[in-house]
């Protein structure tokens, strides 16, 4: 999760995501990838869920009269989307920063634990940095949101500090009350992992800004360098080849597998760029990330916040480097920069009222400085048609 522009750090604008790559900076330190997300300052909930020993209070609320208010969860779900989206994904399918906060990866760790115990780590841990910033009812929607997310039905009680309604059962019977005799030494060793061993270093995750970034020119773009891929299909005349000779028919069968990259959820068609030994990659969910290509290390990422009703299965086929930014055209129909070194976002324009249909899925291209953009959904039969800005 985050404080708004400030928990997870990526510039000048919220971000989500996840790879599983690290990060690193412009150039390969000789790090292997890693293999797992992660973790996101706490935002490692549910990789340390089973090691907390949280004793839930009691308390405890009707199993079978739902946990909380329909209002709770809906405002949980806003404060989701400004706090913790970023970190953990807008589908609460994890990211980088942060692993999933729903389905089974989140269940398997988190399900046997009270509502209560997920509210105090919550509480006691988020966001990273800023822990315990947020109005204790906002802490308490969140988790209302989270426990709709994985099954749980509103009611007509409240959801409390204090509940004790099961994450991973919804409809089953409060967890086991702490005992009556625990004092305050108990208590406060209940805050605590009981197995300091089994549980990964919490840490934050910070965008790096890249090294040694040479602005890319109209020069550049017209004789792209052997080692780079500017643009969509390499070449102002979309050629579509590299130039580079390093495999051939006499190595191709050797080739192994150098790191992997797990994109978030959702379509994908997108064409990676790559300059200066970095690779800039647009993923579902309106997310760019800027990448060590040799080793995979994430060196910084950004997540364009669109509003909820955007059109959002579309894919982003590409996206455009020029100067010092990088391009993205969004689900909600405008056009976004961001600076290529940090991934701050520099400046932000709309172009069509995503309201009426209009999305996009084409990346910009850039002539003479300009950028020119299709536009999507105007196969619809509305007032305004298709158009190029």
């Amino acid at each position: 999760m985050r404080a708004a522009r400030r928990g997870c750090p990526e510039g000048d604008a919220p971000m989500p995501r996840q790879t599983r790559a690290g990060h690193g900076g412009g150039a390969s330190d000789g790090r292997a990838p890693r293999r797992t997300r992660p973790l996101a300052g706490a935002a490692g909930l549910a990789a340390v869920g089973l090691a907390l020993g949280i004793a839930a209070p009691a308390g405890a609320q009707p199993a079978d009269g739902g946990a909380f208010l329909d209002a709770q969860a809906a405002g949980g779900r806003t404060a989701y989307r400004r706090f913790c989206a970023s970190c953990h994904g807008t589908t609460l399918r994890g990211a980088v920063h942060g692993p999933d906060l729903a389905g089974p990866s989140f269940l398997g760790n988190w399900g046997p634990q009270s509502a209560a115990a997920l509210y105090a780590f919550i509480q006691a841990r988020m966001p990273p940095g800023l822990a315990g910033s947020l109005p204790s009812e906002t802490y308490l929607n969140i988790v209302a949101y989270l426990l709709q997310v994985n099954g749980h039905a509103a009611g007509p009680q409240a959801l409390t500090a204090d509940a004790l309604a099961i994450v991973g059962e919804p409809g089953a019977a409060p967890a086991q009350r702490a005992p009556a005799t625990a004092d305050a030494s108990d208590a406060a060793a209940a805050d605590e992992p009981r197995d300091t061993d089994a549980v990964p270093a919490l840490r934050a995750f910070v965008n790096r800004e890249i090294s040694g970034f040479t602005p890319v020119t109209d020069e550049l773009l017209r004789h792209p360098p052997a080692e780079d891929w500017l643009t969509w299909r390499r070449t102002r005349d979309n050629q579509g080849y590299t130039p580079l000779d390093q495999i051939g028919p006499d190595n191709v069968a050797g080739l192994r597998l150098a790191w992997a990259l797990a994109m978030p959820e959702g379509t994908n068609q997108t064409a990676p760029l790559v300059h200066d030994g970095v690779m800039f990659l647009a993923s579902p969910g309106n997310i760019v990330q800027a990448l060590d290509a040799a080793t995979g290390e994430l060196i910084w990422e950004h997540q364009h916040q669109y509003p909820e009703d955007a059109e959002s299965r579309r894919a982003t086929r590409s996206i455009a480097l020029y100067q010092d930014k990088v391009y993205l055209a969004t689900y909600d129909a405008a056009i976004v920069a961001l600076d290529a070194r940090t991934g701050a976002q520099v400046w932000q324009t709309t172009r069509a009222d995503y309201r009426k249909g209009f999305a996009q899925t084409g990346g910009p291209s850039i002539a003479n400085g300009v950028v020119v953009s299709g536009i999507n959904g105007c196969e619809r039969f509305e007032d305004e048609g298709c158009f190029i800005t």
